[in-house]
């Protein structure tokens, strides 16, 4: 049996974020490809729900990984306060 990739969506009232490591990102070719409407906290990005999040999805379903999605709910995510909009290494 394959290994699974266990993925964090936390979602509130508004809005919902997928909660991935920036290298897995790297790794996937896709970091340069997140838009501003997500977050990251130093290795640890936010993607937004309607567009950053589908792609990450999309480059696992792309190289065969198996993954499953974990909800955490809450009533609202402060991180949109507090953490800065994504950004790349260079």
């Amino acid at each position: 049996m394959k290994p699974e990739l266990i993925l964090t969506l936390i979602v509130d009232a508004g809005h919902a974020w997928m909660v991935a490591p920036y290298k897995v990102l790297e790794w996937l070719k896709i970091h340069k490809d997140i838009s501003a409407y997500s977050y990251r906290q130093k290795d640890i990005c936010f993607l937004e729900e309607d567009s950053d999040g589908p792609k990450l999805l999309e480059a696992l379903n792309l190289i065969n990984i198996n993954f499953k999605i974990k909800t955490l709910k809450v009533d609202r995510w402060s991180g949109r306060d507090i953490i800065p909009h994504y950004y790349l290494d260079f």
